[in-house]
């Protein structure tokens, strides 16, 4: 019994032994590494370091609606020859917005 626990300390000694040693070719390998890392260079640009300003925008989804609305109708009747607007155009006080020719009922 003390012989086969001998044994089997002596032959798991040998095994780590054996297994951390190294070879000539592992070194040879291992400088052949190196040579390669340092045969491939790679190129860099390098710049000083300054402060700028970063804009920052965040979109949202939403819906516009007009500060004043106003719905215009004639105050006699008559007919519209021609628009000078669209819808969504922007437009300011005085200026025109249609062509409005007013019908005479008298004969």
């Amino acid at each position: 019994m003390r012989y086969s626990r001998t044994i089997s300390v002596m032959l798991t000694s040998v095994l780590l032994l054996s297994a951390c040693s190294s070879t000539k070719s592992d070194k040879a390998a291992a400088n052949k590494g190196t040579a390669d890392a340092e045969s491939k260079v790679i190129p860099v640009k390098v710049m000083t370091i300054s402060k700028t300003k970063i804009a920052r925008t965040i979109d949202y989804t939403a819906t516009v609606l007009p500060y004043e609305e106003v719905n215009m109708a004639p105050a006699s009747p008559g007919r519209i020859d021609e628009i000078y607007v669209e819808t969504g155009d922007r437009v300011a006080k005085g200026d025109k917005l249609f062509l409005w020719t007013a019908v005479s009922f008298i004969n």
